[in-house]
């Protein structure tokens, strides 16, 4: 059951990945070239190209799936794309909960817009009716709902 597990968090990932890339998010942005700049002023080494801000946004949501691996495998192993829509709405939703959503509006206007159009992805995968898949269920909403209503 082990390697089943780590096989699936594996596609939960990938699908997170394709996600990130559905929701016409930049794969650079101004924060990632000053990261770049200040990476490259530092160590004197160029960048590497494939660290671009999906993998950033990727590697801030990957440690939650692994975290709920086991839920997600007992619930939603036949179903990949579906645990990965819980995993990012949960993590939004976690940082609405927090008040960090609010807090990158106005210090991180990279990461919010990034979230605000995953956010938007997630849902419209619950809302529309032309998918084989139900994500509706899947959605986890902040407890004030939508974090990006202003």
């Amino acid at each position: 059951m082990f390697f089943k597990k780590n096989k699936f968090i594996k596609e939960v990932y990938k699908e997170i990945n394709l996600f990130i890339e559905m929701a016409k998010i930049p794969r650079t942005t101004g924060t990632l070239k000053k990261i770049i700049a200040e990476s490259e002023k530092n160590s004197g080494e160029p960048w590497d190209s494939s660290m671009d801000w999906h993998l950033f946004l990727s590697e801030m949501i990957q440690p939650l799936a692994y975290e709920m691996r086991s839920y997600l495998y007992e619930n939603l192993k036949t179903f990949p794309k579906g645990a990965a829509v819980y995993v990012i709405s949960s993590y939004i939703s976690d940082l609405a909960d927090h008040g960090s959503i609010e807090e990158m509006r106005k210090s991180e206007p990279d990461a919010y817009d990034s979230m605000e159009k995953l956010w938007d992805l997630c849902e419209f995968l619950g809302t529309e009716p032309k998918f084989e898949e139900n994500y509706s269920h899947l959605i986890i909403v902040p407890r004030h709902g939508n974090p990006f209503n202003e």
